[in-house]
C-alpha cells in the first residue's frame, strides 16, 4: 500500500484500511485464494471488492453495478466459444464470410439433431471416416463416443459429431494434446495474452490406428480426468522433472520436439493464429452485451483454456475452449505452472486501491436519491463516479503509488498475441 495507507481498523468495509485490496468469491478456489492472500489481498463479503471471482456467467445486473476499480473474472457471452455447438456455429460462420482456408483449424463438424441429414450425407460420401461425438456442454471427457459407423454414436441426443483425427502426432507412441492458458483482458480493443507455459497431457495406452481399438478411451482420449483412473497412469511428483509421467510442461514438450528437428516456432505461430481467430469470431456477441451493461471498459477479464492437438503433418487443430480451466493443483508440476500463471494473470489486471468508505457513502446516497426520484438520469451518476475516479487517482499519484500492483512470485512474462484492433 502507498505511504500513509497503513493497514488498520480505521474504516474499511470489513474493518480494515479503506484502501486495502480485497476479493470476493462466489465459487471457492483454493489456488486462487492462496495466490491472492499471499500477495496482500483480503477476503470480503461486502460489495466494495477489487476482484469478484465467480464460477458462473456474469449477468447484466452485476456488470452494471461494477465501479471503475472493480473487476470480475468473466466476460459476457463467452459461452459462444466454450459450448461446443456454439463454437462450431461461430467458426463456420466466419469460414463462410472469410473463406475456408482462414478457419480450417476445426474438422468437419455437425450439430445434432439439427444437422443430422447433413451428417448422414457426409458419412455416405466418406465411408472410411471415423467420427467422435461429444455432448455440447460437458467436460473432462464425459459422454464422448468414438465410432466408424453412425449407429455406434448417440445420435438421439444433442451433441456435436466431428471427423476424428486419426493421424495425431505421437510422443514415444502416445497421443497427447496441449492445455494452453489465454487471458483476455479487453475486447475493445481486443487484447489476448498467451501464457508461455502450459501442460501437455498424454494418453495412457499406446496409440493404434485400428477400428478395433476405438472403444479404448485410455488410448484415444488425453483428458487427465479419464487417464488418471488407468493402472498405467504415471504421476509427476517432481516439478523440476517436467518431462516425466503422463503430464508434462509445455516447455518440456517443446524441448522434445526441437530435439527431433521439428519447426516448433512455426507450429506455435499457427496456434497463435488459431487462438486469435477464435476470439474474434464472437466479437459482436461480447461487444453488444458490454456496451449495453457495463459503464467502465476495464471491468472484465477472462481466463480461458484452449485444448489443441497437433497432427503428424504438424498442423494444430482446436479441440475445445474451456470457460473455467481446472485450477486444481494435484501435483507439484500443476502447482508450479498454475500458480505462476495466476500470478501473471492478476498482474495483467492491474488492480488499484480505492477508498471503500467513500464508495460506500456514495452508494448509500445514490440509493437514497433513487428512492426519492426514480426518474433521475443515469448519466449524472456516471459523471459523479468519473469525478471520484479522477480525484482518487490524483491522491494515489501524490503518494507515488504505481498504476499497477505487481503480484509475486515473478513468473516468465506471457507472450502477447499480435492482435490489437479498435472497434467503432
Amino acid at each position: 500500500l502507498p505511504t500513509g495507507w497503513s493497514r488498520g481498523s480505521d474504516g474499511g468495509s470489513d474493518g480494515g484500511s479503506p484502501y486495502e485490496l480485497t476479493y470476493k468469491m462466489t465459487k471457492d478456489c483454493a489456488l486462487v485464494r492462496g495466490v491472492l492472500e499471499a500477495n496482500g489481498f483480503r477476503p470480503t463479503t461486502g460489495p466494495d471488492y477489487n476482484l469478484l471471482w465467480t464460477g458462473a456467467a456474469v449477468t447484466p445486473a452485476v456488470l452494471s453495478r461494477l465501479g471503475a476499480y472493480q473487476k470480475v473474472n468473466r466476460f459476457p457471452q463467452m459461452h459462444e466459444i466454450t459450448r461446443k455447438d456454439r463454437l462450431c456455429r461461430n467458426l463456420f460462420r466466419m469460414r463462410e464470410i472469410h473463406g475456408a482456408r482462414h478457419f480450417d483449424f476445426i474438422p468437419s463438424t455437425y450439430v445434432l439433431p439439427a444437422e443430422y441429414d447433413l451428417l448422414v450425407a457426409e458419412h455416405q460420401r466418406t465411408k472410411d471416416a471415423v467420427w467422435i461425438a461429444k455432448p455440447c456442454a460437458s467436460s473432462c471427457g464425459r459422454g464422448i463416443t468414438i465410432g466408424a459407423q453412425l449407429h455406434h454414436l448417440p445420435l438421439d441426443e444433442p451433441c456435436v459429431v466431428s471427423r476424428y483425427l486419426t493421424n495425431p502426432l505421437l510422443v514415444d507412441g502416445f497421443k497427447f494434446d496441449m492445455r494452453l492458458y489465454v487471458a483476455v483482458t479487453s475486447y475493445e480493443p481486443l487484447r489476448l495474452h498467451l501464457y508461455e507455459e502450459g501442460l501437455a497431457r498424454f494418453a495412457t495406452e499406446k496409440y493404434h490406428n485400428s477400428r478395433y481399438c476405438l472403444a479404448n478411451h485410455y488410448m484415444h482420449l488425453t483428458n487427465y480426468s479419464v487417464n488418471k483412473n488407468n493402472r498405467n497412469f504415471v504421476d509427476n511428483l517432481d516439478a523440476d522433472a517436467d518431462d516425466y509421467g503422463n503430464k508434462w510442461s509445455l516447455t518440456a514438450l517443446k524441448r522434445f520436439l526441437l530435439k527431433r528437428g521439428m519447426p516448433v516456432e512455426l507450429v506455435f505461430r499457427r496456434i497463435d493464429d488459431l487462438i486469435t481467430k477464435t476470439a474474434i469470431s464472437i466479437e459482436p456477441h461480447v461487444l453488444s452485451q458490454l456496451k449495453a451493461s457495463m459503464q467502465h471498459r476495464g471491468n472484465c477479464f477472462q481466463l480461458l483454456g484452449f485444448d489443441v492437438i497437433i497432427d503428424d503433418a504438424l498442423k494444430p487443430w482446436l479441440l475445445e475452449v474451456n470457460l473455467g480451466p481446472s485450477l486444481a493443483a494435484d501435483t507439484p508440476l500443476d502447482y508450479k505452472i498454475k500458480s505462476t500463471m495466476l500470478t501473471d494473470l492478476f498482474t495483467l489486471c492491474a488492480f488499484q486501491p480505492f477508498d471503500k468508505r467513500q464508495e460506500s457513502e456514495l452508494r448509500r446516497r445514490q440509493t437514497g436519491s433513487e428512492r426519492l426520484s426514480r426518474g433521475q438520469p443515469a448519466h449524472a451518476r456516471v459523471v459523479e463516479q468519473q469525478q471520484r475516479v479522477a480525484a482518487s487517482g490524483a491522491q494515489a499519484g501524490g503518494a507515488h503509488h504505481p498504476s499497477s500492483r505487481v503480484v509475486g512470485p515473478v513468473a516468465p512474462a506471457p507472450a502477447v498475441l499480435a492482435m490489437e484492433a479498435g472497434y467503432p
